[in-house]
């Protein structure tokens, strides 16, 4: 099976930095755990304009781990979810 990979936009008003930085390290702790690796990059120009990958080896393994998730990490919109494309 290919991998899968979500990728999440979020803009963070600085005032609310802290409580978002928790929460992607609870995110993180939570991913990792379920066997995914998860990043998270921030716009250099931008701050508190960032993007979250979650990787899974499978899609059933990435979709495992979101159904886990806590009430407090839970999403509040559906997340499209990729395939990676085998080039041949």
């Amino acid at each position: 099976m290919p991998r899968a990979l979500t990728i999440e936009r979020t803009a963070i008003p600085s005032s609310d930095r802290e409580r978002y930085m928790a929460s992607l390290r609870a995110k993180a702790a939570h991913f990792r755990a379920a066997h995914c690796r998860f990043w998270v990059f921030e716009d250099s120009e931008v701050r508190g304009s960032f993007i979250e990958l979650i990787e899974g080896d499978d899609e059933e393994m990435l979709g495992m781990a979101y159904c886990t998730l806590s009430e407090s990490e839970s999403l509040r919109f559906p997340i499209p979810l990729y395939q990676q494309v085998e080039l041949d």
